[in-house]
């Protein structure tokens, strides 16, 4: 639990993506039988896709979180923050940047972590640059909604997608949340639990 201890939250080093890979392939991916037995391989495609886009855009990073901030210390979450097209209902407009795969360890859940890593991606857009900083969210995934919500997202666009397998209509809703110069004041100041660093 980190709610005794103290949250870094930075910008990844290379031996963190495959920790990163670890965390996202067990709480995002629905990985057939066959395929957990092969669990290595699949850490190994999610790091090198993880590296890919970090290395691949001058605006996109890796940011997490560690339950302490020594070497040995263990990658408790991490978000994406890059450019990506915008939302259905601007897509005139330039590429835009998002939150994107944020993740967050079952034992520090609830804790404060997950709303450092989007602070600290709040940050880095405001710092490119930008004036808005969008998510998608799966409409189902009710806690994310809620996080998003809670932190000042707010709906843009519900985007229907065709049902899968089981016949279920699936639909993403696109967040936007504008990022203002008085809000960026540093995540630590806001949660004496979390330190932000790099």
């Amino acid at each position: 639990m980190v709610l005794a201890g103290l949250a870094v939250i930075r910008a990844t080093t290379t031996q963190q993506y495959q920790a990163a890979a670890a965390l996202c392939l067990d709480n995002f991916a629905t990985v057939p039988f066959p395929a957990v037995l092969h669990r290595p391989r699949e850490i190994e495609k999610w790091s090198n896709l993880l590296f890919q886009r970090a290395s691949g855009a001058e605006q996109h990073q890796l940011i997490v979180a560690l339950d302490g901030d020594e070497d040995d210390s263990t990658l408790i979450g991490c978000v994406e923050c890059g450019l990506l097209p915008p939302p259905p209902c601007r897509i005139s407009f330039p590429p835009q940047p998002y939150v994107a795969n944020l993740v967050v360890s079952p034992s520090a859940r609830r804790s404060g972590v997950a709303k450092a890593l989007v602070l600290k991606a709040e940050h880095l857009a405001h710092s490119w640059g930008y004036s808005e900083l969008f998510c998608k969210v799966n409409r189902a995934n009710i806690p994310a909604r809620r996080l998003y919500d809670q932190l000042g997202f707010r709906p843009i666009f519900v985007q229907n997608l065709p049902s899968d397998w089981t016949n279920k209509q699936q639909s993403n809703i696109f967040m936007a949340k504008p990022l203002n110069a008085s809000d960026m004041a540093p995540s630590s100041a806001r949660d004496p639990g979390i330190r932000s660093s790099g």
